[in-house]
């Protein structure tokens, strides 16, 4: 007898070996996009230093609000409180600094703005690679993606009546402003717990609840309880650390995506359809974005490593799609086939 939603039903994409199996693409598809010789063009280079030079002067630009205000809270405490209170009070600015207010989420954003183009030529030069490894593999191989994802393919296959194909406009807005909405939607919510966690009496709660509510949508009962539990015996800084990151690297694996969706028809999915499709791959996405996430808290590396990443999304998408059909009519069933 099947036990009641409430005990125990994790989404069928999500677990343990699906969240290793993530983190190990990630290895595997560095390496593989490393191979990629056209990655080696100096015009990536050039592009890629001007998108990280931008990205570093807009860093510098967030922190600088920061940086003030350290520097009044510095005379105020040196002024008010003891030098015990006021380290506590640094270690703690330091922690929302890094922690919660998830700098390499905003730096995404500014990325996706500044070179969509470039990501995308990244992701198709690295699909291009790998369909060509591929083939040298297995010569009678089919399964190509490249072709099937090129721009000129879709717009000639689209029919009239369909939506035009603008690539470059779909990839500079194609989400931006949605992830940006949800990136400060997730920061004052991380504020908003962290602050509730140190009320008295309730506040050691506050932390095991959001935790459970999280991973019970996601991994099922058992996995949220042991994991709210835990959060009783950890600090407060792990724990917000591990919720940032946890939410950081879905965002992030979905971001990695993008050239992906926005090189398919607009109609192909439906907004219930690609919620399914994230779904049923769950536990693959999040241990893929959870290995990025981290290197992107790299400071001065962290533009770099997203172009890595970008071309490491490449052999992802080879791992858990099929390429879509060549005809425009047969996209209806392919999408069937993909949920």
């Amino acid at each position: 007898m099947p036990s009641p939603v409430f005990l125990s039903r994790p989404r069928s994409g999500m677990n343990v070996w699906a969240v290793v199996r993530g983190a190990q693409l990630t290895f595997v598809g560095t390496y593989r996009a490393l191979q990629n010789p056209a990655l080696l063009d100096a015009k990536f280079y050039k592009a890629a230093l001007y998108t990280a030079a931008i990205c570093l002067l807009l860093h510098g630009l967030v922190l600088i609000p920061i940086y003030i205000f350290r520097i009044f809270l510095t005379i105020g405490t040196w002024i008010f409180v003891g030098s015990q209170r006021r380290s506590s009070i640094f270690d703690l600015l330091v922690f929302i600094e890094n922690a919660i207010l998830d700098l390499p989420g905003l730096m995404i954003i500014l990325i996706r703005l500044l070179a969509p183009e470039l990501l995308d030529e990244i992701f198709m030069s690295s699909l291009h690679a790998i369909d060509a490894q591929n083939k040298a593999k297995h010569p009678g191989l089919q399964k190509l993606y490249y072709p099937q994802l090129s721009s000129d393919w879709k717009a000639s296959d689209l029919t009239v009546s369909a939506p035009s194909f603008n690539l470059k406009k779909r990839l500079r807005m194609a989400h931006v402003s949605k992830y940006a909405y949800r990136h400060a939607r997730r920061v004052l919510l991380s504020l908003a717990v962290y602050v509730a966690s140190s009320l008295p009496l309730l506040g050691r709660y506050v932390m095991p609840a959001m935790t459970f509510s999280n991973i019970y949508q996601i991994a099922g009962l058992y996995p949220a309880l042991a994991l709210g539990a835990s959060t009783l015996i950890t600090s407060r800084q792990l724990n917000a650390a591990l919720l940032t990151s946890f939410f950081g690297a879905r965002a992030c694996s979905r971001q990695l995506l993008q050239p992906y969706f926005a090189r398919l028809p607009k109609t192909t999915f439906t907004n219930q359809e690609r919620k399914q499709w994230y779904a049923r791959r769950e536990g693959i996405l999040l241990g893929f974005g959870l290995a990025f996430f981290w290197l992107l808290r790299v400071p001065y590396f962290g533009a770099f490593a997203y172009g890595f990443a970008q071309a490491s999304a490449a052999y992802l998408i080879t791992k858990i799609t099929d390429p879509p059909p060549s005809q425009h009519s047969e996209l209806h069933n392919w999408v069937t086939t993909q949920l």
